[in-house]
C-alpha cells in the first residue's frame, strides 16, 4: 500500500471541520485533486503551507455556506407556513361562520343558553359567597355560641358578668385576641317628621367596631371612651340606608342631635349598607354599658370573637372552650355549658350555601350538555367536511394546521356565544334576583361586574376548547374508516352516539331532580301548619321599657291595643303574641321546665306569651280544657296552655289539664288549663315541637306582634299601623306583615329551585332531542344505500323503521341509566331539599323515564319514517 504524504495526512485531518454532507459527497474528489497538485509542485514546503491555508479557509466558507442555506430554508418554510397563523385561522373561521348561518345560529343559541345561565348564577354565587365582607380579616372573626354540652339545641346568650371575666380569662389562655358583645333591640326615632321605630338598632360595647375593623363612609365610629357605665351612650352611628331614607344623604348629619327613645343622641358616623356588622340590615349602632344587675340582659348578650392571627377556628374554639370551663368553676350559671365558634361568613350566608350549590350544579350540568351538543354538531360537520380535510392534507396541510383551524372555528363560535350569553345573563340576572328576594342574603351586593364578565370569558374559552376536542379526537378514527366515496363503515358505537347518550344522561339528571323537587313541594303544600293564616295581618311592636317600665303598664298598653284593633272595620278577632309562627323576626326560644314530682330533671319547651284572642285569631284549635281569657289576671293563679307534643312528652297517656310544672328554676309554677293543637312554627318542613302559652297579663313582654283577622273585606295592615300610632304617637309599629306571605316564604327555597330545575330540564330535553334527531338523521343518511338493498331483498318498511327506533331507544336507555346514577351520586346536594320523597323515589324515576321515552318518540319519528320510505331504485341509482 502506498504511503500517504504529510500534506495528505494533514488535509484528511482538516476535512473533519467541513460539513459532513460535503465530505460524504466530495471527499474522494478533493483528495485526488490534492495528489495531482502535489505531483506538479516542485516546492514541498510552499505546497504544504498553501494546502493548510486553503483547507482552513475552505472549512470556514463551507460552514458559513451551510448556515446560510439553513436559514434561507427556514425562512422559506416560514413564508409557506405564514398563512396558518392564528390571525389567518380566525379570518377563515369567521368566513366559515358567515357561510353557514343556520348551523352557526344553532350553535350560538346553545352556547348562549349554557354560558348565560352559568354567568347569571356565578354573579349570585360571587356576590353572596365570595365577595369581600368589608370587615378587616373576616376569616378571623367568629360568632360565639353558648349551649349545654349535652344538648346543642339548648342555647342561651351571655350574661354581662360572663363577658367581663371571660375577657380576663382569654388574655391568659390565648387563641382569641378580643371579644365584643352586642344586643339586638329597637329605638324610636322622633323629630323631623313622624316617629319611626328602628327595630334593628344594636347596643354594642366599646370594642365592637375595633374588633370588626370596618370603616365608615362618613365620620367615625366610637370606642370604649363612648361607653357610659350601666347605661346607653350619647353618640350613635347610622346606617347608609337610614341616612339616605330619613335625612336625604345630608353630609351635615355629623354632629346633629337626634331624639332616640326620648334621649338626645349625637351622630358621629355613617356606615355603608351591606356590611355585616354583625349582620346586614342594621339601622344604627349605640354604645352601651352593660349593667350586671339588669335582669333584662341576663342570658341575652351575643358575642363576637376575633382570633389570633395564624390560629385556626378549631384551635381557637378549643381554647375558648377551656376558658369557659375555667370560668364555670366560679360561675354556677355556666356549669354544664360549652361554646362553639361559627365564622362570620357562615353565620351570614351559611344557610344559603346548599341552595346556591344545587343551583350551580344544575346550571353546570346545563353547560356540560351545551358543550356536548355543540361537540356533536361540530363532529357532524367534521364528518361532512372529511373530503375537504383529506384534500387539504393531500395538498400538504399537517395535522397541527387542521387542528388549529378547527380550534379557531370552535373558539370563535364560543366567544360569540359567550357575548350572546352575557346579553342573556342580564335578563336572567334580574329574574334570579326577583325570584330569590328574601331567600338569599346579600342580594343587594349581587351585580354583573368585571368578575362576572371575566368568568363568562373564561367559560367561553374553555367551552370552545372542549367542544373542539370532540371532533379532533372523535373524528380521527372516523376519518381513517372512510372510503374513497366518503361512506362510513358500519359501527353503532361512535363518538356522536356517546355524546348524545351523555346529553340524555344530563337531561335525565336534571329532569329527575326537577320531578323530585315538584313532589317535595306538593308534599310541603299538603302539610297542615296547625293554624289558618288566610286574611290575617300583623304589626310588629317594640315597646320602650323606659316609657312603659312596669308589667301593669305593658299589659294595659297591649290590652288597649288589641281592643282598638278588634274595633276596626272588617276585623273579627285580634290578639298579640311574643312569637308568631313562620316570622323570621319573631322571638323564638326555649325555657327549661321541671315537674313537681321530678324537680331535678330539666326538660325544654318553647315559650310564648299571648293575649286573649290570639289563638282564636289564628284558629289554633283548643283540644281540651279552656283557653286564656280576661279571668287570668296578674293576681290570679299562674296558668298555661300546652300543645299536644308538650302533653304527650310530659304526661303520656294522661289528661294534662289541672297538672302543673315550673319554670325559671322553680320560681314560677304554672297550672295547665287547656291543650291546643300543634303548630309547625318554622314551616311545614319542620317537625312538631313542644310549646306552652302563658297570658301576657302574667308574663309581660315589650316585644310583641299584633295580629288581626279580616273577613268580608281585604286585609289591611295599614289600619293596624294607624291604630298603633293613635294609641301612642311616640311608639309607632316597626313593620307590618301578612301571615299568608309568611307561609309562602317558608317554601320559597323549594319553589325557587323547582322553577330553576324545571326550566333547565325543559331546555336540556330540548337540546337532547335535537342531538338525538341529528344523530339518527345522520345515521339514516349514511345507511340509505344499505336500507335500499334490504328493501329490495324483501325487508319490510316497519322493520327498517324499527332499527332506527331501536338505535334511539338504546342511546336514550344508556343515557337514562347514567342519569339515574348521577342523581344517586348527588345525594348530598339533593337530600336537604327533599320532603316526603327519597332520591331513589320510584314514581319520580318512572316519570323521568316516561319523559325520556317521549324524547325517543319525538326525535326518532321523522328519521324512522325517512328510512322506511327509502326507494331502492332511486337510492341505488344515486349510489
Amino acid at each position: 500500500m502506498k504511503r500517504r504524504s504529510l500534506a495528505e495526512r494533514l488535509f484528511r485531518g482538516l476535512l473533519r471541520f467541513y460539513p459532513k454532507k460535503l465530505c460524504d459527497d466530495y471527499e474522494w474528489e478533493m483528495i485526488e485533486l490534492l495528489r495531482r497538485r502535489q505531483a506538479d509542485s516542485s516546492r514541498p514546503v510552499r505546497f504544504l503551507a498553501a494546502v493548510l491555508a486553503d483547507a482552513v479557509t475552505g472549512a470556514v466558507r463551507a460552514q458559513l455556506w451551510r448556515l446560510r442555506s439553513h436559514f434561507q430554508l427556514a425562512r422559506s418554510r416560514g413564508r409557506r407556513r405564514r398563512p396558518t397563523t392564528l390571525r389567518h385561522d380566525l379570518v377563515l373561521a369567521l368566513r366559515r361562520v358567515r357561510s353557514r348561518p343556520g348551523f352557526s345560529g344553532i350553535v350560538l343559541t346553545v352556547l348562549a343558553l349554557g354560558i348565560g345561565a352559568n354567568t347569571a348564577i356565578f354573579s349570585v354565587v360571587y356576590g353572596v359567597l365570595l365577595r369581600p365582607l368589608g370587615v378587616e380579616h373576616p376569616e378571623s372573626v367568629a360568632v360565639v355560641g353558648l349551649h349545654r354540652a349535652d344538648d346543642p339545641s339548648d342555647g342561651m346568650g351571655f350574661f354581662p358578668e360572663h363577658l367581663e371575666r371571660l375577657q380576663e380569662q382569654i388574655a391568659d389562655d390565648g387563641g382569641v385576641e378580643q371579644l365584643a358583645a352586642f344586643l339586638p333591640g329597637s329605638a324610636t326615632l322622633e323629630g323631623q317628621g313622624p316617629a319611626e321605630e328602628l327595630g334593628t338598632a344594636l347596643a354594642v360595647d366599646g370594642g365592637f367596631f375595633t374588633l370588626l375593623g370596618a370603616r365608615p363612609i362618613l365620620g367615625r365610629t366610637f370606642g370604649p371612651d363612648a361607653v357610659i357605665e350601666d347605661r346607653r351612650g350619647e353618640v350613635c352611628v347610622l346606617s347608609e340606608g337610614l341616612w339616605r331614607r330619613r335625612f336625604g344623604a345630608d353630609p351635615g348629619i355629623l354632629g346633629r342631635e337626634l331624639l332616640l327613645d326620648g334621649q338626645s343622641t349625637r351622630v358621629v358616623g355613617v356606615m355603608a349598607d351591606g356590611l355585616p356588622l354583625p349582620f346586614s340590615g342594621v339601622d344604627l349602632w349605640i354604645p352601651q354599658g352593660w349593667d350586671t344587675e339588669d335582669p333584662s340582659l341576663f342570658g341575652r348578650l351575643r358575642v363576637l370573637a376575633r382570633m389570633d392571627q395564624g390560629i385556626s377556628m378549631a384551635v381557637a374554639e378549643e381554647r375558648l372552650r377551656q376558658s369557659v370551663d375555667h370560668l364555670a368553676a366560679s360561675v354556677p350559671r355556666l356549669s354544664g355549658y360549652t361554646v362553639t365558634l361559627t365564622s362570620l361568613r357562615d353565620q351570614l350566608v351559611g344557610h344559603a350555601k346548599p341552595t346556591l350549590y344545587l343551583a350551580t350544579a344544575g346550571v353546570g350540568l346545563m353547560l356540560l350538555l351545551a358543550c356536548a351538543n355543540v361537540g356533536g354538531l361540530l363532529l357532524a360537520q367534521a364528518a361532512a367536511r372529511s373530503q375537504e380535510m383529506r384534500l387539504r392534507r393531500a395538498l400538504g396541510a399537517g395535522t397541527g394546521q387542521l387542528a388549529s383551524q378547527l380550534l379557531a372555528e370552535s373558539l370563535l363560535l364560543a366567544l360569540l356565544g359567550g357575548a350572546s350569553g352575557v346579553a342573556l345573563a342580564l335578563g336572567l340576572h334580574r329574574l334570579l334576583l326577583s325570584s330569590a328576594s328574601g331567600l338569599i342574603p346579600r342580594l343587594h351586593e349581587v351585580r354583573l361586574d368585571l368578575n362576572a364578565l371575566a368568568f363568562a370569558a373564561a367559560v367561553s374559552i374553555l367551552t370552545g376548547i372542549a367542544a373542539a376536542l370532540v371532533p379532533l379526537l372523535g373524528g380521527r378514527g372516523r376519518t381513517a374508516r372512510l372510503s374513497s366515496s366518503g361512506r362510513a363503515g358500519r359501527r353503532w358505537i361512535e363518538p356522536r352516539t356517546l355524546l348524545v347518550s351523555g346529553q340524555v344522561a344530563l337531561a335525565v339528571t336534571l329532569s329527575l331532580g326537577a320531578i323530585l323537587m315538584v313532589r317535595s313541594l306538593l308534599h310541603l303544600n299538603a302539610v297542615d301548619p296547625g293554624f289558618d293564616g288566610r286574611g290575617v295581618v300583623g304589626a310588629r311592636i317594640y315597646l320602650d321599657s323606659d316609657a312603659y317600665s312596669t308589667d301593669s303598664e305593658q299589659a294595659r298598653y297591649f290590652q288597649q291595643l288589641v281592643g282598638a284593633a278588634e274595633a276596626l272595620p272588617g276585623v273579627v278577632s285580634a290578639g298579640a303574641t311574643s312569637g308568631l309562627p313562620m316570622d323570621p323576626r319573631t322571638l323564638d326560644y326555649q325555657l327549661a321546665y321541671t315537674l313537681p314530682e321530678d324537680p331535678e330533671r330539666k326538660r325544654q319547651a318553647y315559650f310564648r306569651t299571648v293575649t286573649p284572642g290570639y289563638l282564636e285569631t289564628l284558629r289554633i284549635p283548643l283540644l281540651r280544657g279552656r283557653t286564656l281569657g280576661p279571668q287570668d289576671r296578674p293576681e290570679s293563679t299562674t296558668v298555661a296552655l300546652v300543645n299536644e307534643s308538650f302533653a304527650a312528652r310530659t304526661w303520656p297517656g294522661q289528661d294534662p289539664v289541672g297538672k302543673s310544672f315550673s319554670i325559671y328554676s322553680g320560681k314560677r309554677r304554672l297550672t295547665v288549663v287547656g291543650v291546643v293543637g300543634n303548630v309547625r312554627f318554622s314551616g311545614p318542613a319542620e317537625g312538631e315541637r313542644a310549646e306552652f302559652f302563658v297570658p301576657h297579663s302574667q308574663f309581660s313582654y315589650t316585644t310583641m306582634t299584633l295580629v288581626a283577622r279580616f273577613e268580608g273585606r281585604p286585609p289591611d295592615a295599614a289600619l293596624l299601623t294607624r291604630t298603633v300610632l293613635e294609641l301612642d304617637p311616640s311608639h309607632p309599629a316597626h313593620s307590618t306583615l301578612s301571615l299568608e306571605s309568611l307561609e309562602l316564604q317558608t317554601t320559597a327555597r323549594h319553589r325557587f329551585l323547582t322553577r330553576l330545575l324545571t326550566a333547565l330540564s325543559v331546555l336540556a330535553f330540548g337540546l337532547s332531542a335535537a342531538g338525538l334527531f341529528g344523530l339518527l338523521s345522520g345515521w339514516v343518511a349514511e345507511r340509505r344505500g344499505e336500507f335500499a338493498i334490504r328493501i329490495a331483498l324483501g325487508a319490510r318498511s316497519h322493520n327498517i323503521a324499527l332499527r332506527v327506533l331501536l338505535l334511539g331507544l338504546g342511546t336514550v336507555g344508556a343515557g337514562s341509566a347514567v342519569g339515574f346514577l348521577g342523581v344517586r351520586l348527588l345525594d348530598r346536594l339533593v337530600l336537604p331539599f327533599l320532603f316526603g320523597v327519597a332520591s331513589a323515589d320510584v314514581p319520580s324515576m318512572a316519570s323521568a323515564l316516561l319523559v325520556a321515552l317521549g324524547l325517543v318518540a319525538l326525535a326518532s319519528l321523522a328519521p324512522a319514517l325517512r328510512a322506511a320510505r327509502v326507494q331502492p331504485m332511486r337510492a341505488l341509482g344515486k349510489d
